[in-house]
């Protein structure tokens, strides 16, 4: 992982918020640890398809 995906992780973690899968429904919180290692490896995955990151103020006004 290089230094700029750290970068990029620390600006983008603290909108914080959840990994969802939309297939399942399956769900796990965001963390800066798991943002750099994404964006150096690929997004993760559920049930065959790219899960989708729902921000805090996202999940605050109840978007889906």
């Amino acid at each position: 992982m290089s230094v700029l995906h750290q970068a990029i992780a620390s600006d983008i973690a603290p909108l914080g918020g959840i990994l969802k899968c939309l297939t399942c429904g399956k769900n796990f919180p965001l963390a800066e640890a798991r943002v750099a290692n994404s964006l150096a490896n690929g997004w993760p995955k559920c049930c065959g398809y790219t899960m989708r990151w729902i921000t805090a103020r996202e999940l605050a006004k109840g978007e889906k």
